[in-house]
Formats: structure tokens, C-alpha cells, sequence
């Protein structure tokens, strides 16, 4: 797997490009490399190498990567679409290790909430996303139920977009959402 770092803060940050994308997503690598220029953060883009879901293993392999970076005070991931999907399915495989999972667009089948409470979630999302439906919803609404540190931010439309989910000024956005939770 191919991994871009940037930064050497004391915060790790991974973010998880889409299906059939790369790290630099509509420079949104960049953008993390630029975002927080505090040095706070250690911030890692990694490549999926097969252009398909974020697996078990991969995820698995990332997260070791990481940890052999560090160590951090705090590790954090989030993501686009199939990103979205992979900080879910992240949180889920590496329960208790993540401090916070922002998902874009994302999508999820989970219903065992209690087993997901520990990360502080953040919730992009359209509200009629034509690609990964919006399960998103039922998963926000059954995390808000069982009492986790979860917010969203709904965006009008039938779209499937980052739109400015990760806008360096935008007040909704991940960078002051993730600021707030450090």
C-alpha cells in the first residue's frame, strides 16, 4: 500500500479516498497536507491499491502503519464515499482506537451502536444521495439513540459530492468539527 505523510504533529489523521479514486481526490490530500498548518497533525493519505473497498485487511494495515509512526496522542480518520464507508467499517474492526471518524457520504448496514459509541462521528451527507443511498441516516439516528458524540451536517440536493465537507473556512466543516474534538 502506498502511503502519503505529511506533517510530523502529535495528532495522526487518515483520510480515505473514494472508489476508483486516489489520496489527491479533488486535491483533498493536498488539502489535508495545507489544512492545519499548527503542526499538530501527522496526516496520512493512503493509496487503495486495488481501486475497490476498504477491507479488513487493508484497514488492519493501516492502522499498524500508523501506529509504528507514532506514537500519537490521538488518532483520527475520515473519508469520501467509499472513504466514508472504510471510516465506518474502521471504527467498527479497531473498536476503542480511533478518537474521532468523520464520513463523508457515506454508507453502512450496522445496527450494534453501543459497540461503536467510543469515537466522536461527524455526518456529511446529501439528503437523497443517488450513489450510496442514505443508510447514513437509520446509523446516525441509532448512534444519536444508544448516546454517542455524534453530529451531522445535512447538505440539500440528490448528490453525491464532498461539496465543502473539507473547506478550510466552512463553519460545518471537518477541519473546525475535528478542531473541536482534539
Amino acid at each position: 500500500m502506498d502511503f502519503h505523510k505529511f506533517g510530523v504533529g502529535q495528532h495522526a489523521l487518515v483520510w480515505l479516498h473514494g472508489l476508483n479514486s486516489t489520496w489527491d481526490h479533488e486535491g483533498i490530500g493536498k488539502q489535508c497536507k495545507n489544512a492545519l498548518t499548527d503542526a499538530r497533525f501527522t496526516i496520512f493519505c493512503p493509496q487503495n491499491p486495488d481501486q475497490k473497498d476498504w477491507s479488513k485487511n487493508e484497514l488492519a494495515t493501516i492502522k499498524s502503519y500508523v501506529i509504528a509512526q507514532g506514537p500519537f496522542t490521538t488518532y483520527n480518520i475520515t473519508g469520501h464515499s467509499q472513504g466514508g464507508i472504510g471510516t465506518i467499517s474502521a471504527i467498527n474492526f479497531h473498536k476503542n482506537f480511533w478518537h474521532t471518524a468523520g464520513i463523508s457520504s457515506g454508507k453502512t448496514g450496522l445496527t450494534n451502536y453501543t459497540q461503536l459509541l467510543y469515537p466522536k462521528i461527524k455526518i456529511w451527507h446529501h439528503q437523497s444521495d443517488p450513489v450510496v443511498g442514505n443508510s447514513i441516516f437509520k446509523f446516525y439516528t441509532g448512534m444519536l439513540a444508544a448516546g454517542s458524540d455524534i453530529q451531522e451536517h445535512i447538505y440539500p440536493g440528490k448528490v453525491h459530492a464532498i461539496e465543502d465537507t473539507y473547506s478550510l473556512t466552512a463553519s460545518y466543516g471537518y477541519w473546525q468539527w475535528l478542531n473541536t474534538k482534539l
